[in-house]
């Protein structure tokens, strides 16, 4: 099959619009507003832990500390309930480049917009166990809502 010039440029826009979405949903959303961080696919900030207990969370479920769960800033207004979303440990040293796929059901009030808190089981398994770490640098990824 030959191809002219002519369809070459017919089809090089239909590429150039497909690219551009994906380099514009990487953000660091420590300068973004809730409404920004809400519409991005991919972000960085920090995650802690806590543990459920059994008690039931702001998007009104109850869940094992066992289960990959995310909590986030309260200002969001479970608007992200049920959402799933990917988590990544960046933070370096153990458990570095781990990966986690979790759901988001609950609300964390001391949390900034970057922040996720999230299960011992999440956090757990983005350590290789090591809660002492309390604190780690990830990567996320919002799961397109279906």
């Amino acid at each position: 099959m030959r191809f002219s010039v002519s369809s070459f440029l017919a089809f090089m826009p239909f590429t150039t619009v497909l690219a551009a979405p994906l380099e514009a949903t990487k953000t660091n959303v420590s300068n973004a507003t809730h409404v920004e961080v809400a519409r991005q696919a991919h972000t960085q900030g920090t995650a802690t832990f806590f543990f459920q207990n059994g008690g039931i969370g702001s998007c009104g479920e109850q869940h094992s500390d066992n289960e990959f769960l995310v909590a986030m800033a309260s200002s969001f207004n479970n608007e992200f309930c049920g959402r799933g979303i990917i988590v990544t440990n960046i933070n370096g040293g153990q458990g570095n480049g781990n990966q986690v796929s979790a759901r988001i059901v609950d609300t964390c009030p001391s949390c900034a917009s970057n922040d996720l808190d999230l299960s011992v089981g999440a956090f757990s398994a983005l350590t290789n166990g090591d809660l002492d770490l309390g604190v780690i640098a990830i990567d996320c990824i919002f799961m397109p809502v279906v």
